[in-house]
């Protein structure tokens, strides 16, 4: 067993680093801006990409949800951890008498600014 994973592991690894290459390649040229050295590990979900601004020296870690609906900007050098959601849009409640999801949507630009 323990040879078996001596054989595997540098295989695994490049699985691993070569997903996280791919993933960057395609996200690069669908967020707004991408700057250099982003790496988005596995099982990472981003929706409207368009409205993400992402600097340099980034990486998000395992089972993020990032939404930016109503606009998110990340700044240089900034890590987000394992299982962090960042949304920029909110469900309102101004209408009791309707359930939730028909309520208007507010909608608000998040900052995330230098080495967080």
């Amino acid at each position: 067993m323990d040879l078996q994973k001596k054989f595997l592991w540098p295989f695994k690894s490049w699985l691993y680093w070569s997903g996280i290459m791919f993933r960057y390649a395609y996200y690069k040229y669908n967020f707004n801006t991408c700057g250099t050295n982003v790496s988005i590990h596995p099982k990472v979900y981003f929706k409207h990409i368009d409205k993400i601004k992402l600097g340099n020296n980034i990486s998000f870690h395992p089972l993020c949800y990032i939404d930016g609906e109503g606009g998110i900007e990340i700044g240089d050098d900034v890590s987000i951890a394992h299982n962090v959601t960042i949304m920029s849009s909110n469900h309102g409640w101004n209408n009791e008498d309707i359930p939730i999801k028909y309520n208007p949507k507010s909608y608000g630009k998040v900052v995330i600014e230098n080495d967080v």
